[in-house]
């Protein structure tokens, strides 16, 4: 069956059909929803392979991140290929978070004729190979913000969840709030320290608070624990360390010291306390930019720049005072 029988049939024009078939919202939503359950009954398929040949495309768009098999990208594919549909298949590589590799990587992709990538960038300082494959017009969405406007990114909004964190550490009742970092290597990391420093310079709390830059929290960082009774932690990895220096010091959290932070691994929710945190919306970053893919790739050439909320996720860790 064609596009054209499943128009004769459905008395519409093979462009409604067609544009319908794709999803696509300038058809009125009864009229698609009629079209796509009779396309069904009828038993049609589009022919992608065919579709692909004569648009010169292969179907294919590639998700390049630093480390695949950490849970942190889990829910990415399905997501993407939530919104791909059909249409595309998924290529996932990993590159380590390694430059060379994955410059190597897209040459490789390049040959591959690929019709998007979403990137999990090594180095955001060096992503000039990144931006000539999308200027060359196979579009490319980044996984971290980037200050080009021409180049699409979907993230996590850490600024703003930076922000929250100290307002959640003050609702609490803590002005005395220590912030750590685990390093600069990526602009999320960045953008939730800038938040969580624009907060406290808001609040007026500057004199009784601090931000770090730590690559570990242990028994060297112990009298921190005398200074201040709230830490915000960039992301988890602290954890285990500073609520085992807080048991040595025979506190309490969230009673005396209360702790969060981000990456809303399945382990926090089972320590004791569990641990409050922000969790990084992965699928909606994923959901963003496979859309802004499909979008391009029908004729939508402008650069998508998108923040996804990250939630935040209360558990006993932070408590209010008294």
């Amino acid at each position: 069956m064609t596009i054209h029988e499943l128009a004769k049939e459905l008395n519409v024009s093979a462009a409604t059909v067609s544009l319908a078939l794709k999803g696509d919202t300038r058809v009125a939503e009864a009229t698609r929803q009629r079209i796509l359950e009779y396309a069904d009954k009828r038993g049609y398929r589009a022919n992608e392979q065919a579709r692909n040949l004569r648009l010169g495309r292969s179907g294919l768009v590639a998700l390049m991140v630093g480390n695949i098999a950490s849970d942190f990208w889990s829910g990415a594919v399905k997501a993407i290929e939530d919104v791909l549909g059909e249409s595309y298949s998924v290529i996932v590589c990993n590159s380590d978070g390694n430059l060379e590799k994955e410059k190597k990587l897209v040459e490789n992709l390049v040959a591959r004729r690929i019709d998007g990538l979403i990137v999990q960038p090594a180095d955001n300082k060096d992503i000039s190979h990144l931006a000539a494959l999308d200027k060359s017009g196979t579009p490319v969405v980044f996984l971290e913000r980037n200050n080009n406007p021409e180049l699409s990114f979907a993230k996590g909004d850490d600024f703003e969840a930076g922000r929250k964190a100290v307002e959640i550490m003050r609702e609490a009742g803590h002005t005395a709030i220590c912030a750590i970092s685990i390093g600069n290597f990526h602009t999320g990391i960045n953008d939730r320290m800038e938040g969580i420093k624009a907060a406290i310079k808001d609040a007026g709390i500057a004199k009784s608070c601090t931000t770090l830059n730590l690559l570990s929290f242990d028994e060297s960082q112990i009298d921190l624990l005398e200074k201040y009774t709230a830490f915000i932690c960039s992301d988890d990895r602290f954890i285990p360390s500073l609520l085992k220096l807080i048991d040595k010091k025979n506190l309490r959290c969230p009673e005396d010291i209360a702790v969060l932070c981000w990456n809303d691994r399945t382990y926090l929710k089972h320590m004791n306390p569990p641990v409050s945190c922000f969790s990084i919306p992965i699928p909606e970053m994923g959901r963003l930019a496979a859309s802004h893919i499909v979008k391009y790739n029908n004729g939508d050439k402008k650069p998508s720049r998108c923040f996804a909320e990250e939630k935040f996720i209360a558990r006993a860790s932070v408590q209010k005072k008294g």
